[in-house]
């Protein structure tokens, strides 16, 4: 965990996440990501164009896509977004490659109900062995790292959570790392990379940034 994120972070090599006032109205996590943007590429915010449908299948998931503005070489920038329980707003730009974010909570309790279609059987053992509050927010801080992924890797046909399978460092010590994904994926994807932070919330966010 790398403290309490509020305002802008820098992540380096292009990305930089921020976090937005609650708003209650619908869309409005669109609306903070487009005003981010804008003010990154010192553009208009009417003039941002973000498409919040798949581009793979049109379907209402995974990451918003930038239509415009795009980087000076033409390349799109990737962003996302999504809101805390609080309804502040996360929202997150790249530069250079994808990006991904999710959130997790560490209230005891949250998460027995979704584990078994959520939870690779390796991440379950290892939760098992754990005393409760310690269970609690170890899950919590997985299953963000999970969301994030997923939200990296967009649309994926069949792709369950429960068949990727990430450490626990809280478990076994060291960095969180992608231990086993598909073979359709591609072993490259054990190469992401995770950096996490606590919002004013109470909730983990994890940002997913790729190989």
């Amino acid at each position: 965990m790398q403290g309490e994120l509020s305002g802008v972070l820098e992540l380096g090599e292009g990305c930089a996440v921020g976090v937005a006032a609650p708003r209650r109205r619908p869309g409005s996590s669109l609306r903070a990501l487009a005003e981010f943007v804008a003010e990154r590429a010192d553009v208009p915010v009417r003039d941002v164009e973000l498409v919040s449908s798949c581009p793979v299948c049109g379907g209402g998931h995974g990451r918003p896509q930038l239509e415009y503005p795009t980087s000076v070489s033409g390349a799109r920038w990737e962003v996302d977004c999504l809101t805390a329980v609080d309804g502040s707003t996360v929202v997150a730009v790249s530069e250079r490659h994808p990006i991904g974010l999710g959130t997790g909570t560490t209230v005891p309790g949250a998460w027995e109900r979704v584990e078994p279609a959520a939870m690779h059987p390796d991440e379950l053992a290892m939760l098992d062995t754990m005393p409760d509050d310690e269970r609690a927010v170890a899950r919590g801080r997985l299953w963000a790292r999970k969301g994030a992924l997923m939200r990296l890797i967009g649309h994926a046909k069949a792709l369950e959570p429960a068949r990727i399978a990430l450490s626990v460092p809280e478990f076994e010590r060291g960095e969180p790392r992608v231990e086993r994904v598909p073979g359709e994926l591609g072993a490259r994807w054990r190469d992401v990379r995770f950096r996490e932070f606590e919002l004013a919330s109470g909730e983990v966010l994890a940002v997913a940034l790729p190989f």
